[in-house]
């Protein structure tokens, strides 16, 4: 599926209401500023570029802190989105946890990029003038990781009846879960969420393995049926992000192919991973993994990145987010709800 953009664009002032509203549906007046941290950092942003957007010169988008400032914009954007598309604001408080983890670990690309992309930031700077101390690198980046549950959390609530999310403190050996369940009227199904850091072929295949496990303890537990879970792997830490911003300091990409440039670059990836400039099959790549264990054959790659684009007079940022579906085998049990939950992810 190719998300129509122009549906998921907010004027700044929404998304600064929107990240005030969620605020207030999830957490309380008598908790602490550190579960508020991680919105306050977007807040922050989202206040900077509205400065930028009324100044008297366009936005000049090679200056690294207006990057910055854009990657974290686009992620409050993400992030309000999903919770405008929740009617039932209930169903946010369970997202509680996960929420609190964005004051360390930022949310969307804004924690891809400034956790584990690049070096401290001025966000941050902002956030040690608001008395926000920012934790050790490998404790940003754990939470960091741990933002692609709620992100698929958010997409979930959006087309289906019910979620289910491992706690991100402690998981309970008692009561596996493969990160996420997804339920809805007449299936269940798990999602196993895991991040790749590496190009390393060992540890793309050890990634897919440990979802896979996890999805076989849930499975054995009798809270999924067979072949009804699923491993998504994030690869977005491996793209070239400062090419996808832009790919030179005096040009920006068109918005008209934005879409067919993140492709390449995810097949450029995957490639690189193989070792490999042929397009590889998925049963070439990992078809060997899924023997004896219980997940659909199947693995959702997805990826997200911050684009600099033109369309007609206009230059504006670009919040590029794609999701697919790579199969060895019978799959037909997950493709419906594949496409069902990457129309979640772009809340349409």
């Amino acid at each position: 599926m190719r998300p129509d953009k122009t549906k998921e664009l907010l004027h700044i002032a929404d998304i600064k209401a929107g990240l005030a509203d969620l605020e207030q549906s999830v957490f309380t007046k008598m908790e602490g500023d550190e579960h508020k941290s991680g919105l306050l950092a977007l807040k922050i942003a989202c206040d900077v570029f509205e400065r930028l957007s009324q100044g008297p010169f366009p936005i000049d988008y090679n200056l690294p802190r207006v990057k910055e400032c854009c990657l974290h914009v686009a992620a409050a954007m993400d992030l309000v989105r999903y919770a405008k598309a929740i009617k039932d604001k209930a169903k946010l408080k369970p997202l509680k946890k996960h929420l609190a983890l964005i004051g360390v670990g930022g949310f969307g690309v804004a924690a891809t990029y400034t956790h584990q992309q690049s070096k401290p930031s001025a966000i941050q700077e902002l956030l040690r003038k608001h008395g926000v101390k920012p934790l050790p690198p490998e404790a940003m980046k754990d939470a960091s990781r741990k933002t692609i549950e709620l992100m698929v959390g958010f997409a979930a609530l959006n087309k289906f009846d019910e979620i289910v999310l491992e706690d991100p403190e402690e998981s309970n050996p008692k009561d596996p879960n493969p990160d996420i369940i997804i339920k809805t009227s007449n299936a269940t199904f798990g999602v196993a969420c895991k991040s790749l850091n590496s190009t390393n072929k060992t540890n793309f295949k050890e990634r897919i393995a440990e979802g896979l496990r996890q999805i076989d303890r849930t499975i054995d537990s009798g809270k999924l049926r067979s072949r009804h879970g699923i491993v998504l792997l994030d690869i977005s830490a491996l793209l070239d992000h400062d090419l996808l911003y832009m790919p030179s300091h005096d040009h920006v990409w068109s918005s008209s192919h934005a879409t067919e440039v993140m492709l390449a670059a995810i097949d450029e990836t995957l490639s690189s991973i193989f070792g490999s400039s042929r397009s590889l099959s998925a049963k070439d790549a990992f078809g060997d993994l899924f023997e004896g264990h219980q997940a659909a054959p199947c693995v959702l790659i997805y990826a997200h990145t911050l684009m600099i684009t033109s369309s007609g007079n206009s230059i504006s940022p670009f919040y590029m987010k794609l999701m697919k579906l790579l199969f060895v085998g019978d799959h037909s049990k997950m493709k419906s709800f594949a496409e069902k939950l990457n129309r979640g992810l772009h809340c349409q």
